[in-house]
């Protein structure tokens, strides 16, 4: 696992699904449905077992069932399409800790402590006891969404508070499914609703909840195959990001085999990337080769390896060379595994002249 390089891009209630009555279940089965949700509702908070996740997994495709089989009488009015009519309010353990946060002394920084004090004012906006009507209250959940979204980053990257930002994409997600509701299945609402779910699989990832990452990321995909086949250009840098994302939480969950054709699958996108905006898109393609060749190396498929390893290298030796204070620690970590490839084929020769690139880097380095 540590030769997989893991980078992160920014982006359970998350687990919460679409309220639906009773009536609407017809053959479905009330009580397993519940019982998953229930489960999947715990994820993020009791140290998660595989039986969460498969109990969660048996949720998620009586979710799917559901949202195919509500049609006709059971749609909204048109000024509903698009907020679930069923979402109720805020979770109590965001309120709680929105409190919290305000009175909270390392969150110092003055706009982070607006944003938490401006969503303890919405929040009652947004409940179901409020009277705005339902276009406006749409309105309302999607400010509130954000503001949430602006404060996780925050808690995120410079606190690195992971039960929090745990909590709050779990709401983002509640948020966003609300706001899905009965939309068009690749509608940038839910393209939306893809990339949350994206960003809450990584954030279970950094707390070591593997199985409970790769469950959301395989419905993020879902979602966003369904996006993609409606605006393959608007979706296809989101699909390459999560298919990156969900091989290194395969790979971490000790799925080798899928985290190789997950990643085989991510190669062909990340090249059509590159090539319309090489620039931009480089980094990823030298990341996702370099990625290959580690999962081949790890199938005991070394010569394969070594192929895709020399291409990441190729292409990181660009990038150092237009920028070398950016990209030297990423061309150093490259050549490190392309090294420990070279010693698997017996290829001392070219292992050297590797190692002496690679120690020139690090002298640069210190």
């Amino acid at each position: 696992m540590s030769r997989v390089a893991s980078r992160f891009s920014i982006g359970p209630c998350a687990f919460s699904p679409t309220s639906f009555s009773k009536t609407r279940l017809g053959h479905l089965r009330w009580r397993e449905f519940g019982r998953a949700s229930s489960v999947g509702w715990q994820l993020h908070r009791n140290s998660p077992t595989r039986s969460f996740a498969t109990s969660y997994a048996n949720f998620s495709t009586l979710n799917v069932r559901l949202s195919n089989s509500v049609q006709g009488e059971h749609e909204p009015p048109p000024e509903e399409t698009g907020l679930n009519p069923r979402y109720d309010a805020p979770s109590p353990e965001l309120i709680a800790r929105l409190n919290a946060l305000r009175q909270d002394e390392v969150v110092d920084d003055k706009v982070v402590k607006d944003k938490i004090i401006q969503a303890l004012e919405m929040a009652p906006t947004i409940s179901v006891i409020h009277p705005a009507p339902r276009h406006k209250k749409h309105e309302h959940v999607v400010e509130f969404r954000d503001l949430i979204d602006n404060i996780d980053s925050f808690l995120d990257e410079p606190l690195g508070r992971i039960d929090d930002v745990l909590l709050f994409r779990a709401e983002i997600v509640r948020l966003q499914r609300a706001l899905s509701f009965n939309t068009p299945p690749g509608s940038p609402s839910n393209s939306d609703l893809a990339r949350f779910i994206r960003n809450l699989a990584i954030a279970c990832f950094q707390n070591d909840q593997y199985a409970e990452a790769c469950l959301l990321d395989e419905e993020a995909l879902l979602i966003l195959r369904q996006c993609y086949r409606a605006r393959p250009g608007h979706e296809r840098r989101l699909l390459a990001q999560t298919l990156y994302h969900y091989s290194q939480h395969l790979y971490a969950d000790e799925r080798t085999e899928e985290a190789l054709r997950v990643c085989e699958e991510l190669i062909p996108i990340e090249r059509l990337l590159y090539e319309f905006d090489p620039e931009e898109c480089a980094p990823m393609l030298a990341m996702a080769l370099q990625t290959l060749g580690l999962l081949l190396s790890a199938a005991q498929r070394f010569e394969e390896a070594r192929v895709v390893e020399d291409e990441a290298l190729a292409v990181w030796r660009i990038l150092y060379h237009k920028d070398p204070e950016t990209h030297r620690s990423s061309l150093a970590t490259s050549l490190s595994n392309y090294i420990v490839s070279l010693k698997d084929l017996g290829l001392p020769k070219e292992k050297r002249a590797a190692q002496a690139e690679l120690d020139e880097l690090k002298a640069l380095m210190q």
